[in-house]
């Protein structure tokens, strides 16, 4: 089932996001790792910082780290839709998550549920 982006008042394109003047200085040093015909390789640690600025992986973070890198925005769309690590709609407080593999999920999920009165 594809993955579509769906306008809500906390995550829509008329929201602008900018990186702070500490993440711009992260982004040249994460930058100097790569050599520059292959910046676009630094998608997912620039998708990081902008999470960890704006709370979570807004389309407007997307759309600003696709104009850093010089990449389509469906490159990097492609990339924090793949991945559970990016939060594409805001999270509480505590964001826990539980490991849905075979061998951990039925004991782990339900003792998690009950810990947490879910």
């Amino acid at each position: 089932m594809p993955i579509q982006h769906r306008d809500t008042p906390e995550n829509n394109l008329s929201i602008p996001f900018k990186f702070n003047a500490q993440n711009e200085k992260l982004i040249e040093e994460v930058l100097t790792r790569y050599p520059s015909q292959y910046k676009k390789a630094a998608v997912m640690p620039l998708l990081d910082l902008g999470q960890r600025q704006h709370g979570f992986t807004s389309i407007s973070v997307m759309n600003e780290v696709a104009r850093l890198l010089e990449m389509p925005p469906m490159r990097v769309y492609e990339v924090a839709t793949f991945y559970t690590m990016y939060n594409r709609n805001p999270v509480g407080r505590f964001h826990v998550q539980c490991c849905t593999t075979v061998g951990a999920s039925p004991i782990l999920h339900e003792s998690m549920k009950a810990a947490n009165g879910v």
